[in-house]
């Protein structure tokens, strides 16, 4: 509410409140009035002869537009309505997540077969229990390769992770079966509504002189 009314205000301010270059505000004759020399406020740069009654509430108008603009500037900053705009915390008692991860990468230009050159990386995937009291169970994680293959179960058997805790998989470098498109199947159950996990995937390969380091995160393509 208070972000809406601030950026109504910022837009009636620089609408009304912004003079004209040179510090003078631009306005149109009054009707009957144009041939009176009295109405031509000193700095009026088109020569035209303006009512300097409108041209004060005007500038009164402005004044308190902007005032409030600042107003309302330092309410959002000391209320913190920033953080009550951030996403809130889901909470589910499963969900099954899909994870794109990449066993190499493809860069450069194309050779004269038309292929590109290839990057193994190593893939690091983190299961985060972000829940402070509860656990929840790591049930499957099925890893697939580009085609939509699946090429191995990684958890053969529920896995419990503990409150705030983290469990890993590794897919090494010499492992370049899923290829550029490989993704996981990852499931997690709980007993009661808990804060969801975060499920990342770190990508790595650290050759001589440089390095490549990334991260994928999961989407939620089902929940309980």
């Amino acid at each position: 509410m208070f972000l809406s009314l601030f950026m109504q205000f910022s837009i009636i301010a620089a609408r009304y409140g912004t003079p004209m270059p040179g510090g003078d505000i631009a306005c149109a004759p009054e009707p009957g009035m144009a041939g009176l020399a009295g109405d031509a406020p000193r700095g009026n740069r088109q020569g035209e002869p303006c009512n300097i009654r409108a041209m004060q509430n005007t500038n009164v108008l402005a004044g308190l537009v902007r005032a409030w603009a600042r107003v309302l500037a330092l309410c959002l900053i000391c209320c913190g309505v920033a953080p009550a705009l951030a996403q809130s915390v889901t909470r589910a008692t499963g969900q099954q997540l899909y994870l794109p991860v990449y066993s190499h990468i493809l860069h450069g230009e194309v050779d004269k077969a038309g292929k590109p050159a290839r990057m193994l990386v190593s893939v690091l995937v983190s299961v985060r229990n972000t829940d402070p009291t509860h656990a929840i169970r790591l049930t499957s994680a099925q890893y697939y390769d580009t085609d939509g293959k699946r090429i191995k179960e990684y958890v053969t058997a529920p896995r419990s992770i503990a409150p705030m805790g983290t469990y890993e998989l590794y897919v090494p470098t010499s492992d370049d079966s899923g290829g550029s498109g490989a993704n996981f199947l990852i499931a997690w159950k709980a007993d009661a509504g808990v804060n969801a996990p975060v499920v990342e995937a770190l990508h790595v390969n650290l050759p001589v002189g440089r390095s490549i380091v990334f991260i994928t995160t999961a989407r939620v393509i089902q929940a309980d």
